[in-house]
């Protein structure tokens, strides 16, 4: 059986059965190939809720596209960005939901879910994907438009979205770029990249700590869990770093980036650093 007529049947215990009868649903027809279709193929089986599956890989001129949503209430849009627009375009006006998973696209007749998270090669236990937050745009709500899906969720207004998306870039592409440059420069040197895990883990649970949250004015200099030189002000180990540096010019880049935003939370650079 191809992808374009791919069905997977729900064992929802009544219950559930019910609760989302009070949305009209009736099964999920998922759209799309790539990573992210590729892992909500995978988590909708681990709910065990029903749906069929489409992609114009296998089908490049959507002509099965109509057979694919014939029977679904819910229509899952797990395409590129660039391709939501025009693969939801036959599909507007009718009862169905139309839902795309993009952080920072607002599309007319199509509602959003963006799951806060980053989706690598592997496949992942239930547990992992139950955890995932989904981003809605306000006044929508998860059981409306992912029926069955037990994820913990948060509103956004849509004149937001542009700039949530770029700060998730900024939290996790950026620091993925950085942290695999860093790691090559660890093996660069004799050092397996791994040695590094401990420090990288304990740096995330630091910067998410409850403490920092309850206070996120508090400037970086009286933050307990921001270490190093820069917070104990030893510029001349800052100046010993950006001599080390000196050959590298990305990771310069980057350190000098780092000491503008330690001087945007209070801390006072001296004259040559800044």
């Amino acid at each position: 059986m191809d992808e374009r007529s791919f069905s997977f049947e729900s064992d929802l215990i009544p219950k559930d059965r019910y609760q989302m009868s009070q949305h009209g649903f009736r099964q999920f027809s998922l759209l799309g190939s790539g990573r992210l279709a590729r892992h909500l193929h995978h988590y909708l089986k681990l709910l065990g809720l029903p749906f069929v599956s489409w992609s114009r890989v296998d089908d490049p001129g959507a002509v099965h596209l109509p057979a694919a949503v014939e029977n679904s209430s819910h229509v899952l849009l797990a395409v590129s960005d660039s391709a939501i627009a025009e693969v939801a375009g036959p599909l507007r006006g009718s009862a169905r939901v139309l839902v795309h998973f993009s952080g920072a696209l607002n599309v007319a007749g199509v509602a959003a879910a963006h799951p806060l998270m980053t989706f690598g090669e592997r496949l992942q236990n239930l547990d992992w994907y139950q955890r995932i937050p989904f981003v809605l745009e306000s006044g929508t709500s998860l059981a409306e438009l992912l029926p069955g899906f037990p994820n913990p969720t948060v509103s956004l207004s849509a004149d937001q979205k542009t700039l949530y998306h770029a700060l998730c870039a900024l939290a996790g592409n950026s620091t993925h770029l950085l942290w695999r440059k860093i790691g090559a420069e660890f093996e660069s040197m004799g050092l397996p990249r791994e040695v590094l895990k401990p420090y990288l883990h304990q740096v995330v649970e630091n910067s998410l700590s409850s403490e920092d949250f309850a206070h996120p004015d508090v400037p970086s200099l009286r933050d307990p869990n921001f270490t190093g030189p820069v917070a104990r002000e030893d510029w001349q180990i800052v100046r010993g770093h950006i001599r080390s540096l000196a050959c590298r010019a990305d990771l310069l880049d980057a350190y000098s980036a780092f000491l503008r935003l330690a001087r945007s939370t209070g801390i006072t650079l001296p004259k040559d650093l800044q």
